[in-house]
C-alpha cells in the first residue's frame, strides 16, 4: 500500500497537544506536557520522580516553576523518556539554561540550543541513516531510479529474479540482469542460490551533495507516472496557497514528524510492496 500524510487544518485540544520538545525554550513546559497527555496524568510524576533519583514533591515544586531539576535528574529523566542522543542534549540544555545566573552564559546557552535546533532540522542528523560507502559509484546508484528500485524490490520474496523483478518493474531482462550486476559490486546485493537478496537497504545522501537533485527528480517523474494510473490506492496532492510564516515553520515541524513516524512504521515493516514517498513543501 501506498501512503501519504496530507493535512491543511490543524486543530489542537490544548496548547500541550502536540509539543516537540525543539521547540520549547522552557524544559518544565515539556514536563508539563509529559504530565498532560500522559494517561496516568499526574500519577506519572512519581515514576519521573524516581527515575530522576529525587522526592515527587521536588518534582512538583519543579513543574510549577519554583525549583529547578540538576543535571543528574535531567539525564535521569532523558533515560527515562528514551531520546536520543540530540533530544537528550538539548534537553540538557534547557535544564542549564533555567539554572544559568549570568546573562553571558545564557547567551552562550541560547546559542547551542539554536544550533541543536537547526540539527535536528536537518534531515540526514534527524534520520540517523547509516550510508553505504559506494565511492564513485554513488552518481551510478542515484543517476537511474530504477537502480535504487531493483536494489529494495529484492528484499521482498517473490522479486528475486530477475524475471519476477522484470515483470513487476515493467523492464527489460537485460536492463535488470546488468542492474542487479552493478547493485552486487556496489555491495547492496548478492546472489545466493539463485535468488538475489539485499545486503544494506538505507542508504542516504546528504544534504550538500550534487547527487540529491537528480534523485529527487528521478522519483517525483515516477510519482508523476503513477499520478496518471488513476489507482485507487495512491494518494497525490498537490496545492499552493498562502500561510503565516509562523505556521510555515509549524507545518514543516509537521512533515518532519510525520517522516519520523513513516520510518517508524516502515522501517520494521514484512517487505511485501515497494512504495514511493515524495514530500515537497517550500516558500514559492
Amino acid at each position: 500500500m501506498s501512503c501519504f500524510f496530507v493535512s491543511q487544518k490543524y486543530e489542537f485540544r490544548d496548547k500541550y497537544a502536540r509539543m516537540d520538545l525543539f521547540k520549547t525554550s522552557d524544559y518544565r513546559e515539556y514536563l508539563r506536557y509529559q504530565i498532560q497527555t500522559h494517561e496516568s496524568g499526574w500519577g506519572l510524576v512519581t515514576k519521573m520522580a524516581k527515575a530522576a533519583g529525587c522526592q515527587r514533591s521536588h518534582l512538583s515544586r519543579v513543574v510549577n516553576a519554583s525549583s529547578n531539576l540538576t543535571s543528574d535528574q535531567a539525564f535521569g529523566l532523558c533515560r527515562f523518556w528514551k531520546f536520543d542522543p540530540l533530544r537528550s542534549e538539548y534537553f540538557l540544555k534547557l535544564v542549564e539554561l533555567a539554572r544559568a545566573a549570568t546573562k553571558e552564559y545564557r547567551q552562550r546557552l541560547e546559542t547551542e540550543l539554536f544550533t541543536l535546533r537547526k540539527r535536528n532540522e536537518h534531515l540526514a542528523d534527524r534520520l540517523a541513516t547509516e550510508r553505504a560507502n559506494l565511492g564513485e559509484r554513488e552518481a551510478i546508484y542515484y543517476g537511474a531510479w530504477y537502480l535504487s528500485a531493483i536494489h529494495i524490490i529484492v528484499s521482498i520474496p517473490e522479486f528475486r529474479t530477475t524475471s519476477a523483478i522484470a515483470r513487476r518493474l515493467e523492464l527489460p531482462s537485460e536492463l535488470v540482469e546488468s542492474s542487479l550486476k552493478q547493485l552486487s559490486e556496489m555491495g547492496l546485493v548478492k546472489l545466493r542460490s539463485g535468488k538475489w537478496e539485499s545486503i544494506s537497504g538505507s542508504i542516504h545522501l546528504p544534504l550538500a551533495s550534487p547527487l540529491l537533485n537528480v534523485h529527487h527528480s528521478n522519483w517525483k517523474q515516477r510519482a508523476l507516472l503513477a499520478s496518471q494510473t488513476g489507482r485507487a490506492d495512491s494518494v497525490h496532492y498537490s496545492i499552493v496557497q498562502s500561510v503565516s510564516r509562523a505556521d510555515y515553520e509549524n507545518i514543516k515541524e509537521h512533515f518532519l514528524t510525520a517522516i519520523d513516524k513513516y520510518r517508524g512504521l516502515a522501517d520494521p515493516s514484512a517487505p511485501e510492496e515497494l512504495v514511493g514517498l515524495n514530500i515537497d513543501f517550500f516558500r514559492v
